[in-house]
């Protein structure tokens, strides 16, 4: 069973060595690039989810302090007037009030926090982004040149394998000329 387990591993290892030496570094590159652009997107979306919620917690966090206010105010009239029943169901209004009041305080801070982190994730991501993207930059400009050099070698290669006819001729008449000089 192990034996089966090694020359498995192995062969994978073997597959995986091949896959690797295939695959263009340039197209890994670019890929990863499209990769790194779908989570800035979604972190983006994320970011913008969050300050859509923040904002409405706000607007709810204002409107209940407004109504603990006017419930406060509501009461201060209760007692003036010495009306306890209504001033026991106003003061149970305004305790609802501020425990909702303190719940949202929470939740804008948790919001809050979130915004922060997904900020700085955002920026995080866009800060490799350019840097992967300098070293796609980098690499395509390494390829180019070398492409660059590969062809004028092989242009200057086969200009040198090249003779022409009018080469021949004189490499001939220069040849004719040492055999006449040789055999006199």
């Amino acid at each position: 069973m192990t034996l089966v387990k090694r020359f498995t591993r192995l062969i994978t290892a073997d597959v995986h060595s091949v896959l690797d030496s295939i695959e263009e570094p340039i197209t890994l590159i670019k890929q990863h690039l499209r990769e790194m652009e779908d989570a800035i997107q979604q972190e983006k979306n994320q970011l913008r989810k969050v300050e859509s919620l923040l904002e409405q917690t706000d607007k709810d966090l204002s409107k209940t302090q407004q109504s603990a206010q006017k419930l406060s105010d509501d009461l201060n009239l209760c007692l003036e007037n010495k009306d306890d029943d209504l001033a026991r169901k106003v003061i149970k209004q305004k305790l609802l009030a501020e425990r909702q009041a303190t719940q949202l305080s929470q939740r804008q801070e948790e919001l809050a926090q979130l915004q922060k982190a997904s900020i700085e994730t955002l920026k995080d991501f866009q800060v490799r982004y350019e840097e992967v993207n300098e070293e796609l930059d980098e690499l395509s400009r390494a390829e180019a040149l070398r492409q660059a050099t590969e062809n004028q070698s092989t242009s200057s290669a086969s200009h040198f394998n090249k003779v022409g006819a009018d080469e021949v001729e004189v490499a001939l008449l220069q040849a004719k000329k040492q055999f006449a000089h040789s055999g006199e």
